[in-house]
């Protein structure tokens, strides 16, 4: 028996969100993101988590020195959004990133080979979860925890200032 086809195969659209929504009942949606400071050296890490409601429940963000590679910091991005989900204890969570590369290796795609370590401690804090799925996201659709993390970039005092971080993240939400 063949099979036989005149024309390719046709995929069928895929709806990609044009704005955030909050993930349903009872699960919980942390959104990670990095930004780079080529010039300085350094980059930046950030995300955070919302209920059903929208409402911000945690985030983080750290400064990254002597790493500049946008692949390495949204891998590191990645693997503390799900340590934040671990240590939360989120029972039912999505992780949503911009970086097609780094979602699609939490998947089990081909990774370079200096991400092994970072993708092994996410698959590892996958199976601690009750679960878990991660999902690439227009940066749009991405744009609290990119604009916390590119806050981090440019002031010194926000990493350990939890006011300003707290005022930054309820601004960024209206």
């Amino acid at each position: 028996m063949s099979i036989q086809s005149s024309s390719p195969p046709q995929h069928p659209l895929v709806h990609r969100p044009s704005t955030w929504t909050p993930p349903p009942f009872p699960q919980i949606k942390i959104n990670f993101d990095a930004a780079v400071n080529k010039h300085h050296g350094f980059g930046a890490i950030a995300g955070i988590s919302h209920n059903n409601l929208g409402h911000p429940i945690a985030w983080f963000c750290k400064r990254i020195i002597g790493i500049i590679d946008p692949m390495v910091l949204e891998s590191l991005a990645c693997r503390e959004a799900a340590l934040l989900a671990k240590n939360k204890s989120f029972h039912l969570v999505c992780l949503e990133g911009d970086a097609q590369l780094v979602i699609q290796a939490t998947k089990g795609s081909i990774i370079q080979s200096d991400l092994h370590g970072i993708f092994n401690d996410i698959a590892h804090l996958s199976s601690v979860l009750s679960d878990i799925t991660f999902n690439c996201v227009p940066r749009v659709c991405n744009s609290v925890a990119h604009n916390l993390a590119k806050k981090m970039l440019q002031d010194d005092s926000f990493a350990c200032n939890l006011l300003e971080q707290t005022n930054f993240v309820l601004f960024s939400l209206n």
